[in-house]
């Protein structure tokens, strides 16, 4: 987003924060999604990676605008992203794990409530095809659970493309 006067500086300045934010985190995000679908579990280590390069962001996007509005952005998307998915742990009892619970907590630090919300749903649409195929073959009975971090992190790629 851009603050309310768009000047070159500010346009320049956010080209620049948006390739530096996809260099930080992008790779990040293919890690774990590739630990989550080679083992099925995702390292808390990398999670706590990925939230500490949040707060590098967080730090620097508040050095630049110098507005609180930008901590309470970095918390709404810890909380959806957290929270909305935790709720759904509960209710399903147990039927998301705990690291996909975390990962998005940590996600939406990074990108925003907005960005983080998209991403969940476009998650969804590029799991379901994946979940039609293994229960019509069957394969759905040999699996113990299906690893959600690889679509969720292309969830987030492509919420986080196609956001501005």
């Amino acid at each position: 987003r851009f603050p309310k006067k768009r000047t070159e500086f500010m346009e320049k300045w956010w080209l620049m924060w948006t390739l530096f934010r996809r260099f930080l985190v992008y790779p990040h995000l293919f890690l774990i999604a590739w630990e989550d679908g080679k083992t099925g579990k995702i390292p808390g280590t990398l999670l706590k990676s990925l939230l500490c390069r949040g707060c590098v962001l967080l730090f620097l996007k508040c050095i630049f605008y110098a507005d609180p509005g930008v901590l309470l952005e970095a918390f709404e998307g810890f909380l959806t992203g957290g929270g909305a998915v935790f709720l759904i742990r509960i209710l399903t009892r147990g039927g998301i794990g705990a690291g996909d619970v975390k990962f998005l907590a940590a996600a939406g630090f990074c990108f925003g409530s907005k960005t983080i919300l998209r991403a969940q749903i476009f998650a969804v649409f590029l799991a379901c095809p994946v979940c039609v195929y293994l229960f019509l073959t069957g394969n759905h009975r040999k699996r113990k659970g299906i690893p959600l971090a690889p679509f969720l992190s292309a969830g987030i790629l492509l919420a986080d493309c196609l956001q501005r």
